[in-house]
């Protein structure tokens, strides 16, 4: 299929927020700058490249333990930093080293959000060719509101969907079907942007949605995703070449 055929009849462009719309690599690197000049005893052996990879692994597992309904989402925070002060072999600190590390992270992160290369100027475009434009992101609706507001696209979206009010989470296709429900619109009007393979990409897949991949480094403008060739941006205003 031509690429003017699989978008002619689309409408809808749903975005995924975390390194997609929002550029939580530098958010994290300013978080974990901030926490190795906070407590130096700890870090100062370590180098950014390191604390980065056991950070984003502490993460992982401990935001799968929530999306499995193990723990809380407040709860999830904590874990995160006793599983990465463990995989450093560092002390599990207690209650209050934990209050410490998030204080200092957090200040940094939340100081230094910003949207990807290119986010605002596509969503501006795409809103004024009248496109439904949506964010579709596993995370807790005010947290996730309050960083697209953050960034500057609050304004420019027409949804904040999340996997706490859909009652299921990427990269399951429940969480498409119910949008699709929720927007009242058919698949084949329907695009989706990740820079997720396995949340983005395959679950947008599964369900007939458009998918296109969210990826700076990648160099081939397509690539094959379960047998299907899948569209590839590299900056948000390549999208504009689809639309």
């Amino acid at each position: 299929m031509s690429r003017a055929a699989q978008f002619s009849e689309a409408n809808t462009v749903l975005f995924d927020l975390d390194n997609t719309l929002f550029d939580h690599n530098n958010s994290l690197i300013q978080g974990l700058s901030a926490v190795k000049i906070r407590f130096p005893s700890y870090f100062s052996r370590f180098d950014l490249n390191h604390i980065r990879s056991a950070y984003n692994h502490a993460l992982e597992e401990a935001y799968q333990k929530y999306l499995k309904g193990d723990i809380t989402y407040d709860l999830k925070d904590i874990l995160k930093v006793r599983i990465f002060f463990k995989s450093l072999g560092l002390p599990e600190p207690d209650d209050i080293g934990v209050h410490a590390f998030r204080q200092a992270y957090d200040t940094a992160y939340m100081s230094s959000r910003r949207a990807t290369s290119g986010t605002i100027e596509a969503l501006t475009y795409l809103k004024d060719q009248g496109y439904t434009l949506g964010i579709l992101t596993n995370g807790q609706k005010h947290e996730q509101t309050a960083k697209a507001d953050a960034i500057g696209i609050g304004r420019l979206v027409d949804e904040v969907l999340t996997s706490e009010e859909l009652g299921s989470a990427k990269p399951s296709p429940t969480i498409y079907e119910k949008m699709l429900e929720h927007l009242r619109r058919r698949p084949y009007e329907v695009v989706m942007v990740g820079d997720s393979i396995e949340s983005d990409i395959k679950g947008a897949l599964k369900v007939g949605i458009i998918p296109v991949l969210y990826d700076p480094k990648e160099s081939h403008k397509q690539i094959f995703v379960d047998q299907q060739l899948v569209w590839v941006i590299n900056k948000m205003t390549q999208l504009l070449k689809h639309l």
